[in-house]
């Protein structure tokens, strides 16, 4: 169902949030809003929209949960938890061990606000954030929602891996972007410097999904911030994206976040064939500052955080991100960081904490 977007403002409706299933979830979304004269946006592009997911929180034993427990578990972040989860001793965050009801749980949330597909960081099989994606591959109810793959540069040598993903980018589950092709994403940080032997990975690669799957990918560098992009060796890629996209503004609102987040995607629109936006729902990495972890080398860039958004600010960079897709019809896809990176600032997924529901306000845009 598609209809005209309201330029307006939305009650609020405060507090915390209790577990969201779905029919509690359509009913947040029953709130009454303000209508204004409707804007040159007037459906959603035929794009797809999709949320990041890295996914530390649903290992309870492993050392990424209890570290990412840790960085989150200071009483004064409690505001931060996902409702699945709960403040325990010791300054610690507790999580369930039925993975598998959480999953179908959340693939039903997402799909209700209208995601198309979530993009897993992927991981090789055994790793202990792969179990979310896993119990996503084996819930009955994850044909509403789509995935896609975004594979670290330092993981995309291993063989077994990237035939691990051939594979998978034949599941018909498997997302596609605007032109119909799979869309994939190789993360590049800061300390990638061999784009030569990454070039030839990536032309193998391309080769084996063809073989498995008789598709052509689509492959875009995918950032991990504003701050490392560079063009050497994108001649590799067909396109490129951030996993987050990041100014050095600190202290300042969400407000200064999306607007570096535009200002980026039309600069980079210029330059690149294919660009892919990434929305920002947020980002403060006080709790990952307090407790660092253990799999992160020293940021260049502390103490850059951002406040939260209000629900209109929230709305305002998501219509935005929509808008940009609409006037580039090469944007393949359009991404929304995150799904679930609490301890970093960014997420769609309800917390204890937040002061209006994000899901019921993406939903009012996407459907």
């Amino acid at each position: 169902m598609a209809f005209r977007l309201p330029a307006g403002v939305w009650h609020e409706n405060g507090g915390a949030f209790k577990m969201i299933k779905r029919r509690s979830f359509l009913a947040a979304f029953s709130l009454p809003f303000i209508l204004y004269p409707s804007t040159p946006f007037a459906r959603r592009p035929r794009v797809p929209v999709g949320a990041i997911r890295w996914d530390a929180w649903y290992t309870p034993g492993s050392p990424q949960t209890a570290a990412v427990s840790r960085s989150l578990g200071e009483r004064r972040f409690k505001d931060r938890i996902p409702t699945f989860g709960s403040q325990c001793e010791g300054d610690r965050i507790c999580f369930p061990e039925d993975i598998q009801s959480e999953i179908k749980t959340e693939i039903d949330m997402a799909a209700d606000a209208g995601l198309d597909f979530w993009a897993f960081v992927a991981y090789e099989r055994g790793h202990p954030l792969r179990r979310a994606f896993e119990h996503y591959l084996s819930s009955k109810n994850s044909s509403r929602v789509k995935f896609s793959l975004i594979c670290d540069a330092g993981r995309f040598h291993n063989k077994e891996l990237r035939l691990d993903h051939a594979k998978l980018i034949g599941d018909p589950r498997y997302q596609n972007c605007r032109s119909g092709k799979p869309i994939y994403c190789i993360m590049i940080n800061e300390l990638q410097r061999d784009f030569t032997s990454l070039a030839r990975d990536i032309l193998e690669f391309r080769r084996l999904v063809a073989e498995k799957t008789g598709k052509n990918l689509t492959v875009l560098a995918m950032y991990s911030s504003r701050r490392n992009s560079d063009p050497a060796g994108m001649e590799a890629f067909d396109g490129s994206a951030y996993y987050s996209i990041v100014c050095s503004k600190a202290g300042n609102g969400y407000s200064a976040l999306a607007e570096c987040a535009e200002q980026t995607w039309e600069r980079k629109a210029q330059f690149d064939a294919l660009y892919a936006p990434t929305i920002m729902t947020g980002w403060d990495r006080s709790p990952r500052e307090m407790h660092p972890v253990f799999w992160e080398a020293p940021r260049s860039y502390p103490g850059i955080n951002f406040g939260r958004p209000t629900r209109l600010e929230f709305a305002n960079h998501i219509k935005s991100g929509l808008v940009f897709a609409q006037n580039n019809s090469d944007t393949p896809a359009v991404f929304i960081y995150a799904w679930n990176e609490f301890d970093e600032g960014g997420w769609l997924y309800p917390t204890k904490g937040d002061k209006f529901d994000r899901l019921a306000t993406l939903r009012s845009l996407l459907l």
